[in-house]
């Protein structure tokens, strides 16, 4: 959680806007928001491992998804050569050994080849050793804070702000990718037991420890140590504490440090193998990333990676390797805010987050704007190089991976409604990627479900009978017992059928529309032993489940068809749906295993309700209506 930035960057950013560098971190944090709040929306409406490669390929489609897979898996590289090369900075500091940068590159590249070994072999920290080593540096950090505050003297923050507001921006985004690690839950959203209030809520406790810790150990180090000696220093931590507070000190903080650099770098160079590994699975780089050791790790995609780890850490200076991290942190950050707009624009009904980004879409807006705002004033070798990365992404993209991936992300269907184009051409792998996920949430407590289904009627359809003609019917039911204009219902079920919006798979349908004008969620079942051949899927149609509900409960809309849909594909469901005389027995295949269902009522009849009959609209036996006891 504490990152390496902390540990070397305020000497360098003080260089750029003197004592401001205590507001620089703190508005540093502010941007973090908006990532923060869209990350944690992105999570809890898709909770996959990936994170940020997954959210954006999935939004912006297979292109995005190429640039966004190479950007941040070069993103980690230079997070991990920074980290390796504050190990080594603080290593000898710790020995108190001074050296020239050369020794720390080649200690920095020793550390990274053994750390490389450690992750082939399959050895990586534990959770637990994890969250006991933030701990240890915490505490560590904390009373480095604690004990500085007293040496402070207040006439060292003035003048504040030395170098004007251009350079205080600058500044900013220097020690941005000191908070690259506050939104990391999201990339095990999966695993997260009621997300929608533990991921939002531990993003900001994350953010906000870290950054009091930031803006006090930065105030501490500015009112302490003397402007000559912090000026460019690249280990302000250990100096100050060296100057103010003694050597016993001196030796707490360096001992964190080095703990910190070695668990950042290992986790930095262990999520970047794993990029190229899982950009091969989808097909976007070659399968050679793919092949795994003996230990069962991606040994190749680790050794790439830690080659270019290596060359970077030759290539920059610490530095340039701290601006060209926070560049790519801030691109992300960018295209994470960008990601919800075109998902919630998209109006794809199957995203469903359980946790909505506030005051969208300025929320957004602010983190766009000020994430770009601050690439540009990092300097033009970083301009080029989040540059020079799309370009490259999207090139191999066009040569390669569009040839290896069929699949379209919701920025498509956002530009088909912009441009009042129909979505039926579309490649239906989003939404059936995000109906797979509502399936696997399943219900909130306290979701209708027993309640919709146990009142919901079923009806036989014929031989004969089509789907269209059907949806009629039932429109037509709807109209009696809702007061409801039946032409427009079926204008509305037939319209999102045409659009590729009704599930169709394993031989059951879901048309489902939403109205302004309801105030809960109806369904009607309908079963056709003989099968409704339909356009839409080569296998013909047993059940059809019709759902009608309100737009101003579209979450619960779609978890109950989507709670539907995922009852409906159970082992043996089909074979006992198309068996059942009554409707007592469809309720009760829909309410199995639910809990508290031995305590449901369900509704009284005389020796159990026949299923109604619905027969062909050109039959005479549709005389009188189009349900007809059976």
């Amino acid at each position: 959680m504490i990152s390496s930035g902390f540990f070397i960057l305020p000497g360098i950013a003080f260089s750029l806007t003197g004592p401001s560098v205590i507001l620089a971190f703190f508005l540093a944090s502010l941007l973090v928001v908006p990532a923060l709040l869209s990350k944690a929306e992105l999570a809890t409406a898709m909770p996959r491992s990936g994170g940020v490669y997954f959210y954006l390929d999935r939004s912006m489609g297979p292109a995005a998804g190429t640039v966004v897979g190479l950007g941040a898996w070069v993103g980690l590289i230079l997070k991990a050569s920074f980290a390796l090369i504050g190990f080594s900075i603080y290593f000898f500091g710790l020995l108190q050994l001074k050296v020239s940068f050369l020794p720390l590159q080649i200690f920095a590249s020793l550390t990274c080849l053994g750390l490389m070994f450690l992750n082939i072999r399959g050895t990586k920290l534990t959770g637990r050793v994890q969250w006991w080593l933030v701990v240890v540096v915490l505490c560590a950090l904390i009373s480095f804070i604690a004990i500085g505050y007293r040496k402070v003297e207040f006439s060292r923050y003035s003048p504040f702000l030395t170098n004007g507001w251009q350079n205080l921006f600058a500044a900013m985004g220097l020690v941005f990718i000191s908070y690259a690690g506050v939104t990391k839950i999201a990339s095990v959203a999966e695993e997260v037991k009621n997300p929608a209030k533990n991921i939002p809520w531990a993003m900001g406790a994350s953010l906000l420890v870290v950054t009091l810790v930031y803006v006090g150990g930065v105030s501490v180090v500015v009112g302490t140590l003397p402007k000559d000696q912090l000026m460019g220093n690249t280990s302000p931590i250990s100096a100050t504490a060296l100057w103010a507070m003694g050597k016993w000190m001196f030796y707490v903080v360096s001992i964190a440090a080095v703990l910190a650099f070695a668990s950042c770098a290992n986790a930095a160079l262990m999520s970047a193998s794993r990029f190229p590994f899982a950009m091969a699975r989808d097909g976007l780089l070659p399968k050679f990333f793919t092949q795994i050791g003996r230990t069962y790790t991606p040994y190749k995609a680790i050794l790439f990676t830690s080659g270019i780890v290596v060359a970077f850490i030759f290539l920059f200076d610490v530095k340039e390797l701290a601006k060209l991290a926070s560049a790519f942190q801030l691109f992300l950050y960018a295209l994470c805010s960008f990601a919800v707009i075109v998902m919630r624009e998209s109006k794809i009904e199957e995203y469903s987050p359980c946790f909505q980004s506030p005051a969208y879409p300025y929320t957004q807006i602010f983190g766009i704007g000020g994430c770009l705002l601050l690439i540009t004033l990092l300097g033009i070798v970083e301009i080029l190089f989040c540059l020079g990365a799309i370009f490259f992404g999207m090139l191999w993209f066009y040569i390669y991976a569009r040839k290896q991936v069929k699949r379209e992300g919701a920025f498509q269907w956002l530009w088909n409604r912009v441009r009042q184009k129909k979505s039926d051409t579309l490649h239906p792998s989003l939404i059936q990627d995000l109906r797979q996920i509502q399936k696997e949430k399943g219900l909130k407590e306290g979701d209708p479900f027993k309640e919709i289904v146990c009142k919901a009627p079923v009806f036989e359809i014929e031989t004969g009978e089509t789907l269209e003609n059907f949806l009629a019917q039932v429109s037509e039911y709807f109209k009696n017992t809702l007061n409801i204009e039946k032409t427009e219902l079926i204008d509305k079920f037939l319209i999102q059928n045409k659009m590729g919006n009704t599930p169709v798979e394993a031989g059951i349908a879901i048309p489902h529309h939403r109205l302004d004008n309801l105030g809960e969620i109806h369904l009607v079942i309908g079963r056709s032993r003989h099968g409704l051949k339909v356009e839409e899927s080569q296998d013909p149609l047993y059940a059809v489940f019709v759902i009608l509900g309100c737009s101003n409960l579209s979450d619960l809309h779609i978890r109950i068809l989507a709670e539907l849909a995922r009852r409906a594909e159970q082992e043996n469901f089909m074979d006992l749906f198309l068996q059942a005389e009554t409707e007592e027995e469809v309720h009760t295949l829909f309410l199995e295993n639910l809990p508290d269902t031995e305590k449901i009522q369900i509704l009284p009849n005389e020796g159990g309700k026949k299923i109604k009959r619905i027969v062909p609209l050109n039959s005479d036996q549709n005389s009188s209506s189009p349900f007809s006891p059976s």
